[in-house]
């Protein structure tokens, strides 16, 4: 009976002593974050928004060959009363005969409504034009004045070359207009030229007016966002006489500071 309790003793003393070694997770066991999340792999932080460059607007180059392009629907802001190819007959002074173009006498465009001012033979008759000052020679009936006009047009922006090209087609193409097409002649384009400080284009054309053949010249360029056009044209057999006034009244042109 003593062996019997002794035995029943031990057993109990086993049981406790097993149940000592086990522990049992409780919600109020304080648990540490490290044995619940796995390592945490380093991610690259980006301090800097990446830089995003606008590309450059490109400006489309002259070409060599570029030659006045005619196109089927001109635009209207250039109409030059210059061009009219019956101008109103008047009767021309009595000194036009004795006043050789050595001896003209010049004077300077006094309205500055368009914003500049030229030189022009004094005795030339006015024409009024919508964006244009024009003059014209006095001559006897029967016979072609010759006639200098200064455009000005202005644009949204400053224009790049191409624009301006443009423009200068759009002006030459009523010029074209006026006379039969198969008596007419474009000279080559010449881009290798000043006027009013600035790279300009220039041309000259051949045409027939009723039956006299005529001679004409032109020259665009721009300042600031203002195109201007120089035209002059007059009898063929004149050209040559008349070409260094035609050069004085072209250089003659000033823009006005707004």
């Amino acid at each position: 009976m003593k062996s019997v309790r002794i035995t029943l003793i031990l057993l109990a003393l086993l049981v406790l002593l097993t149940g000592c070694g086990k522990k049992t997770v409780t919600e109020t066991d304080e648990v540490t974050e490290a044995a619940f999340n796995p390592e945490q792999t380093a991610v690259p932080v980006i301090t800097e928004e990446p830089e995003y460059t606008m590309p450059e607007a490109i400006d489309v180059p002259l070409e060599d060959d570029v030659e006045i392009v005619i196109v089927d629907e001109p635009e209207t802001e250039y109409v030059d009363p210059a061009t009219v190819l019956e101008p109103v007959q008047t009767s021309a002074p009595s000194t036009i005969d004795s006043n050789p173009i050595a001896g003209y006498s010049y004077v300077t465009l006094a309205d500055t409504t368009f914003g500049f001012v030229y030189t022009y033979p004094s005795h030339w008759e006015n024409l009024p034009g919508r964006g244009t000052v024009c003059f014209r020679e006095p001559v006897a009936e029967g016979e072609f004045p010759a006639r200098v006009a200064v455009t000005v047009k202005e644009l949204v922006h400053t224009p790049r070359a191409s624009v301006l090209l443009s423009q200068f087609q759009n002006y030459a193409q009523i010029i074209y207009r006026q006379y039969p097409s198969d008596s007419f002649e474009w000279s080559p384009l010449n881009k290798d030229v000043k006027w009013l400080g600035n790279d300009a284009m220039e041309i000259s054309y051949l045409a027939f007016s009723g039956e006299h053949e005529v001679r004409g010249y032109m020259i665009c360029t721009n300042v600031g966002r203002f195109a201007y056009v120089f035209h002059f044209v007059c009898e063929y057999d004149d050209y040559n006489a008349m070409e260094p006034m035609m050069r004085n009244m072209r250089d003659s042109v000033t823009v006005l500071k707004k």
